[in-house]
């Protein structure tokens, strides 16, 4: 990767960044599914679960990242439509405690998270749930 830019930090052949990419970009979209149908399960209307979903998608299209690192950036790269594109050549991490993460793991982690708790309360929901 670093032929492509000398600025990128990772190792990563070009078939690795592909792969790792769209590992997260299938992580994102199976915990927006999950959010979705958890959203659909516990909501009367399905206005109700646009009304949510849709900026949580769309907003962030329009905002850029400032050049300090902050908690809107730190955010802001954490959001679906960022974490769909690969940001290779940023330098960006979280940090708890002595633990650092750079964006791509803490990306796998947040959605892999998410992926994994959101269907089952959203079947729980489904289960409590009487249709009109």
């Amino acid at each position: 990767m670093q032929i492509a830019n000398t600025a990128i930090p990772y190792p990563f052949t070009f078939l690795q960044a592909v792969l790792i990419n769209i590992g997260i970009i299938y992580l994102v979209l199976l915990a927006m599914i999950g959010l979705t149908l958890m959203l659909s399960a516990k909501m009367k209307s399905p206005y109700f679960v646009l009304i949510i979903f849709v900026p949580v998608l769309f907003i962030p299209m329009f905002l850029t990242p400032n050049g300090t690192t902050g908690a809107y950036n730190l955010t802001l790269f954490l959001l679906p439509y960022r974490a769909s594109m690969p940001e290779l050549g940023k330098y960006i991490s979280y940090q708890f405690g002595g633990l650092v993460l750079d964006a791509l793991t803490m990306r796998a982690v947040l959605y892999g998270v998410l992926a994994v708790i959101l269907p089952p309360l959203a079947s729980l929901g489904f289960k409590k749930h009487q249709a009109a």
